[in-house]
């Protein structure tokens, strides 16, 4: 069968070791059957379960949470970077969880993007390109949520593309860019938003990060034009942090020290502020 349309879909909780058809259902959108949800809930250590999204097509996708206070809902429509914003103090909810959750509507229109990154009590975080089109990272406090109180901790930069933000250690952000079509990776702190510094990386691409707010350790993984892959470990509760291998992609009869990527900017002459990002390798 072909699957022509994704519509109606609804979120279920589920508890570990129970059926799926005790799962509860906790949100849905009937009067909007294009919409689509993903939910995050804010990282506090405690049990695990599972947040289920249950398609009309009944197709499951489990995504461990941890046990913590708020369920963060991220709404789409469409594939434009723009969402709808709700969230629910899962501590209101003196039995648990046991049907419909009472959402709030932090944001209830589709005019921006909003991805959380972490929260220190009501204070959320996010990145969203809201009148910024190379995105930002606000900050959001769900005790006075009205737009003109909202504040900027890293306002947009002036050239490069924010990427993806992690919390780590408790009180650093990393946080990358794309600076001249090449990734970059940086720690800010995560109280003030200040710059803290750069982490060494050659010219390439991170194609993925691991961190956990509550760990002070994070890996990631560099690809290139001529490294298949290197996995870096960083652990920031040492006096002078610094990434270092933990596991490298060796293909045979090839010695990476024979090869090397250069990056050189080119004028153009089509227009006086041209410029292109050439590699050489």
């Amino acid at each position: 069968t072909e699957t022509t349309s994704n519509i109606n879909q609804k979120l279920y909780y589920h508890v570990i070791g129970t059926q799926q058809s005790e799962d509860i259902l906790v949100a849905e959108f009937p009067d909007h059957p294009r919409w689509h949800s993903s939910v995050t809930v804010s990282p506090i250590p405690g049990c695990s379960d599972f947040i289920k999204v249950l398609s009309q097509s009944c197709s499951l996708s489990d995504t461990p949470i941890n046990d913590g206070r708020y369920a963060v809902l991220s709404i789409t429509e469409g594939c434009e970077p723009v969402n709808q914003l709700w969230y629910c103090d899962l501590q209101e909810l003196p039995d648990g969880i046991k049907g419909l959750l009472p959402w709030v509507k932090l944001v209830d229109n589709f005019e921006a993007q909003y991805s959380y990154v972490t929260n220190e009590g009501s204070v959320f975080t996010f990145r969203s390109n809201l009148d910024a089109p190379r995105y930002r990272l606000i900050n959001i406090d769900i005790q006075n949520p009205d737009r003109q109180n909202w504040t900027t901790l890293i306002p947009q930069h002036e050239k490069d593309v924010l990427g993806f933000v992690s919390c780590v250690n408790q009180c650093h952000l990393l946080v990358n860019y794309v600076h001249d079509v090449k990734d970059i990776l940086q720690l800010f702190d995560l109280s003030s938003g200040q710059h803290v510094r750069d982490l060494p990386l050659d010219v390439g691409t991170i194609a993925g990060v691991s961190c956990k707010k509550k760990h002070s350790e994070f890996f990631y993984k560099f690809t290139s034009f001529t490294t298949p892959g290197i996995i870096y470990h960083c652990d920031l509760s040492h006096s002078s942090p610094e990434p270092q291998v933990f596991r490298e992609v060796e293909v045979k009869g090839i010695n990476q020290e024979d090869f090397q990527t250069s990056q050189v900017s080119l004028d153009l002459e089509v227009h006086p502020h041209s410029w292109s990002e050439t590699f050489v390798y």
